[in-house]
């Protein structure tokens, strides 16, 4: 193959946005325990007699040699990431043999031929660790149900948080609180001529919505990027060096939009609430004052 055709056959196995394991040693056999994940960021060119791109978290070129694609982390591999993977073992196998004019295009083989190459690339994508993630979208049902408003009755002492619920209705919040003494306070003189003052529980009751929050509004594309670039600045960038995770406006937007996306399918995935210990909304609020009980025991009476 000439360099063209081969800058052809790397463009089809390795679009940009392609994910990719990338072994920086290769021999005979790959050592599939060496290896990063990554994604094709660059078109294909010719560099010293290689094929190279570029992809995340490495400087310059890589050799497509060392690149296998992968499938994304939401589907299992389909014919399409299959026949790319049978196309980079064979293309592969063309360079390390060093005939790279000698032989035709992937495109070019006999059908017999390529089916080889194809079972080659189930062989190597059986051993490739692969997600299980359901498919989820941002709406789905199960993310819904996890983020969905929680309302009830809660109890708590004046001018403090609220500790105990929640309870479908004001009643039980009462009476748990009067259970638990929530608000006790000794008994003090009174004006109104009483010859035995009453202790009290002092507390209040509301009715408090809260909304569990979605992992994913948490990620912001720009502010990662950035704290990125700054983390990569003392190992890759150096001195005097150029912006490294340099992308555009509409490029950033989409990184934000996949990796928020990814974050709903984990939460959903695991049934993940996480709730927030703020209210969102307390209405019905209402401060009460509870005598009790002279027979009542109190704590720390014997």
């Amino acid at each position: 193959m000439t360099d063209t055709q081969r800058v052809e056959e790397a463009s089809k196995r390795f679009p940009i946005g392609t994910p990719v394991r990338f072994f920086p040693v290769i021999c005979d056999a790959r050592d599939l325990e060496n290896f990063e994940d990554a994604e094709v960021r660059s078109e294909p060119w010719a560099m010293g007699g290689q094929i190279v791109v570029k992809i995340t978290g490495r400087a310059g070129g890589v050799s497509v040699q060392h690149l296998t694609p992968l499938p994304t982390p939401t589907q299992a591999p389909d014919s399409d990431v299959r026949e790319k993977v049978a196309r980079s073992i064979y293309f592969f196998h063309v360079e390390v043999h060093g005939f790279p004019n000698g032989l035709p295009t992937f495109d070019e083989l006999p059908e017999t031929e390529r089916n080889i190459w194809l079972q080659n690339a189930d062989a190597v994508l059986s051993v490739i660790p692969k997600a299980t993630l359901p498919e989820v979208s941002e709406g789905g049902d199960t993310l819904e149900k996890l983020t969905a408003p929680e309302s009830g009755w809660w109890a708590g002492i004046i001018d403090e948080h609220y500790s105990i619920g929640p309870f479908s209705s004001r009643e039980e919040a009462i009476e748990e609180a009067a259970r638990n003494e929530l608000g006790y306070q000794d008994a003090e003189d009174g004006d109104d001529g009483d010859d035995e003052p009453r202790p009290q529980l002092l507390f209040n009751v509301a009715f408090c919505t809260t909304k569990p929050l979605k992992l994913s509004t948490f990620f912001d594309a720009k502010d990662w990027l950035e704290d990125r670039e700054e983390a990569a600045a003392f190992d890759y960038i150096g001195e005097g060096g150029d912006e490294l995770f340099v992308c555009s406006q509409e490029q950033a937007t989409d990184l934000q939009a996949r990796v928020r996306s990814a974050i709903d399918q984990w939460q959903a995935h695991h049934e993940l609430s996480f709730r927030p210990w703020i209210f969102d909304e307390v209405s019905k609020s209402e401060d009460l004052a509870l005598p009790v009980a002279l027979d009542q025991p109190v704590e720390g009476d014997g």
